[in-house]
């Protein structure tokens, strides 16, 4: 229950347009810092200011990854599947680096 007042907490603050850093009732999700938090929320900031975007815990899910915060990244997971919504998260794919590349990288750096 904790968890969840955590995240009601936060959700009225943003939603309230005050700062989101403050004290928030009840305890933070295990694992999850106050510079978690924050550093995640600088990430997000930019989508939490727009009225009827997705919820406040699916931007916390994208920063989360983004940041390697995977305590808070879990705990917005929590979040979201106790709301019934899916989760969404960026995955972003890559390809090792061709031949010609690393040849090139290799010219310039000597």
């Amino acid at each position: 229950m904790a968890v969840e007042t955590f995240w009601d907490g936060l959700e009225r603050r943003i939603a309230a347009g005050e700062p989101p850093y403050g004290e928030h009732p009840g305890v933070a999700p295990d694992g999850v810092t106050p510079e978690a938090r924050r550093r995640v929320l600088d990430l997000e900031a930019h989508h939490l200011r727009r009225s009827g975007t997705a919820p406040v815990a699916q931007h916390l899910l994208a920063g989360a990854v983004l940041a390697g915060e995977a305590a808070l990244a879990g705990a917005a997971r929590a979040r979201l599947a106790a709301q019934g919504v899916p989760a969404l998260t960026t995955r972003w794919r890559t390809r090792p680096p061709s031949a010609a590349l690393r040849a090139c990288l290799e010219i310039l750096v000597g």
